[in-house]
């Protein structure tokens, strides 16, 4: 079983039209926080011709390529990214495409990186310093955190009509928001510092949604693949204003009212 697992990079899956013999493509991840627009970014660019992006490949239970063709739920595939991380990265993601593809990526969350057992994938990614990465944060940390438990409570992270949008509040504790404003800064902090050494382009939800079109212009340039109109897709899935949306937020803008965190609040 282990000596078939161990040859698995032979078993065909990818699609056809996808293999080549092209292996100068530009490499790059999306790292962000859950609730920052890293889906939204995943989805744009994967709209480009010449771009393929990946859904969430380290995840501890499944690998999710969000692409046709890709199996989301092989068990085999699993147990070889376990097992060999780096020939899953070498051999599934990064393999040899057609002349066609420019750029290929993927998206990365934090947490993900400081899993033990895909700790060598992790090491890859800092080893190879061609990958290219973009560091999509939210300057909002309050907002980010609400939407997340929103999504958390309700089943949704995402919607195809407006008429699906959530009509609930949430309740958020002091506590539970503290820690995570110290844990997502403590990340930013460690993502930068981590991948100095790589090109690296940071950016935050806000400048995207304000200025979609320059910022898509940009990061086509730094990705280094023909500049392509692309259109944000998708339906925003909360327009309420934070104070609508959490339950006790007059409690906790007092509660942050004395903090570093107070910008937060509206």
């Amino acid at each position: 079983m282990l000596k078939n697992i161990a040859n698995f990079n032979l078993i065909k899956l990818i699609p056809d039209t996808f293999l080549g013999n092209n292996g100068h493509y530009h490499k790059f991840i999306i790292i962000a926080e859950q609730r920052t627009g890293s889906s939204m970014l995943r989805v744009v660019l994967g709209e480009h011709p010449n771009i393929l992006t990946f859904d969430e490949l380290l995840l501890p239970k499944r690998i999710t390529f969000n692409k046709p063709g890709y199996d989301n739920y092989s068990k085999a595939l699993l147990i070889y990214r376990n097992l060999f991380p780096r020939k899953f990265i070498e051999n599934i993601v990064f393999p040899n495409y057609s002349s066609e593809i420019q750029a290929v990526g993927f998206k990365v969350f934090p947490i993900h990186l400081r899993n033990r057992f895909l700790a060598p994938l992790g090491d890859w990614l800092d080893e190879h310093k061609e990958i290219k990465v973009i560091h999509l944060t939210r300057e909002n940390y309050l907002a980010s955190y609400a939407s997340l438990v929103l999504a958390l409570e309700t089943g949704k992270f995402g919607i195809k009509d407006a008429a699906e949008r959530p009509n609930v509040c949430v309740e958020l504790s002091y506590e539970d928001c503290l820690r995570t404003f110290n844990a997502r800064r403590r990340d930013d902090i460690n993502v930068a510092r981590r991948f100095r050494h790589h090109s690296f382009y940071k950016l935050t939800y806000e400048q995207l949604t304000t200025n979609f079109e320059e910022q898509i212009r940009h990061i086509q340039a730094f990705l280094g693949v023909t500049s392509q109109p692309l259109e944000m897709s998708g339906i925003k899935k909360e327009i309420r204003p934070l104070c609508e949306v959490i339950q006790n937020y007059d409690e906790l803008k007092e509660s942050f009212s004395m903090t570093e965190w107070k910008t937060f609040f509206e």
